[in-house]
């Protein structure tokens, strides 16, 4: 039972990927896989805004979501990356703040 659950934990980290994000969507940190899958550098992504990386059709979700975040309030999306193949895959989506350095943050974990 235990290798079952270390082995979908293995699973689970290494299909997740995430941003950390200041209160106006603008990119502070980025996982490894984002930069693979969207085929992009890190000096590129960093302090864009993360709804230039979301198709049209969820970016004001992902706003609304964005501003409930930042009141504590937590539930999953559902969002469309774009790569730069001009591909999208739809990711589960949760945001959670913390405090990094004194800086109130949030942490966009996409599966």
């Amino acid at each position: 039972m235990r290798d079952n659950r270390d082995q979908l934990k293995d699973r689970l980290f290494k299909e997740e990927m995430g941003f950390i994000i200041d209160k106006d969507g603008l990119i502070e940190g980025v996982a490894e896989r984002v930069l693979g899958y969207t085929g992009r550098q890190r000096q590129k992504i960093l302090g864009t805004n993360m709804v230039d990386l979301l198709s049209d059709n969820c970016r004001d979700i992902f706003k609304a979501e964005l501003s409930q975040a930042w009141k504590g309030i937590v539930s999953p999306i559902n969002i469309e990356i774009i790569s730069t193949a001009e591909d999208f895959k739809v990711f589960e989506t949760i945001m959670t703040r913390f405090t990094l350095n004194s800086k109130r943050l949030l942490l966009v974990t996409l599966r």
